[in-house]
């Protein structure tokens, strides 16, 4: 998070995002691994196929009760659990097994790219209509740190209130 920090900063002019001063905390899940990717009824899972996202947000209700609020604080959330990056704008970022090994150091590659895509999602950014090769939002991930925001992207951020 530290370097996606930086990263942000010098995209958006020294603006970025805040940390909370516990960056990392480890929780229990209430679950196993292929709970999360499977459709536990629209309730649980949503109506769509983003089963692990709205299974995650599910999960994090439960465990956090009451201090999980997505109006007050944007989660990035790592789920032991193998399945896709799934984030919808506002609030929560939920990814996979994937990054959490990258995280862990056994498996350097794209993974912080994945994740700052995932992370600005969790920030309001929608996928952009038109694709572009060098994109935080579009297929420039993979790229990290050798990708961008476009001019659109930069202005939600800066008008996001977890920015600085």
């Amino acid at each position: 998070m530290l370097n996606l920090q930086n990263w942000y900063k010098t995209q958006l002019g020294n603006k970025t995002f805040v940390l909370n001063p516990v960056i990392v905390d480890t929780l229990t899940g209430l679950h196993n691994s292929s709970w999360f990717s499977s459709n536990n009824g629209d309730s649980v899972s949503g109506s769509g196929s983003l089963y692990a996202y709205y299974n995650t947000k599910y999960e994090m209700k439960h465990l956090l009760g009451d201090k999980f609020d997505t109006a007050l604080y944007t989660y990035f959330v790592y789920v032991a659990a193998d399945f896709p990056d799934e984030t919808i704008p506002r609030g929560l970022a939920a990814v996979g097994l994937a990054n959490l090994t990258g995280l862990s150091g056994q498996f350097p590659g794209s993974w912080i790219g994945a994740d700052g895509h995932a992370l600005s999602h969790a920030f309001g950014l929608h996928e952009p209509t038109t694709e572009t090769s060098n994109g935080m939002m579009s297929l420039g991930w993979p790229n990290y740190p050798n990708c961008i925001f476009t001019q659109a992207e930069k202005d939600s951020l800066s008008a996001s209130p977890f920015l600085k």
